[in-house]
């Protein structure tokens, strides 16, 4: 069952993609952009804090899904790598979107902006006034491989990983 779901979905998006490819030459690239924007990079950033923590395999495939729609948005074949398509629209790779958009959301539980239900998930080190605290989120240990890539352990783990200077300037600015 999977694998017949699997191949209708390969079909379906080989279908997509040959349009969007054949639509390429009569649609400017402003405006394959924009669709790009609404329509793909809002999916991806909708689902971002979903998406970041899911298997290699399948990001990979998120990733090659965006690079085939920069390849379409700006007519670049195989013959140029796709980390130079991208740099050429000014994009991240989605492993680091994924990272900034976790950093965004930690600097927002900082701040206070989000519901309580948010921010009631990430405890800080205010025990001890250390300079290595440095606004930093508790870690417990994760007890299992599933622990390490929820969001809540990930994205306490990527915030204490910033520099305190990050951190201060991230808050200040977002004031």
């Amino acid at each position: 069952m999977e694998r017949s779901n699997s191949k209708c979905c390969h079909e379906r998006f080989k279908r997509n993609r040959n349009v969007a490819a054949n639509i390429r030459q009569f649609v400017p690239k402003s405006t394959l952009l924009r669709i790009y924007y609404a329509v793909v990079l809002s999916h991806f950033d909708c689902c971002s804090l979903v998406w970041d923590n899911c298997c290699e395999y399948l990001i990979d495939k998120l990733q090659k899904l965006q690079n085939r729609a920069a390849r379409i948005i700006t007519g670049r074949t195989y013959d140029v790598s796709s980390d130079d398509v991208l740099k050429e629209l000014n994009w991240e790779p989605l492993k680091q979107r994924y990272n900034s958009n976790k950093t965004i959301f930690m600097l927002k539980v900082r701040n206070g902006t989000l519901p309580s239900s948010l921010t009631s998930m990430f405890k800080t080190n205010d025990r001890y006034d250390l300079r290595s605290n440095n606004n930093n989120c508790k870690l417990g240990k994760p007890k299992t491989s599933f622990m390490q890539k929820s969001f809540t352990y990930s994205a306490a783990l990527l915030w204490n990983g910033l520099s305190g200077i990050a951190k201060e300037k991230g808050i200040s600015l977002n004031k």
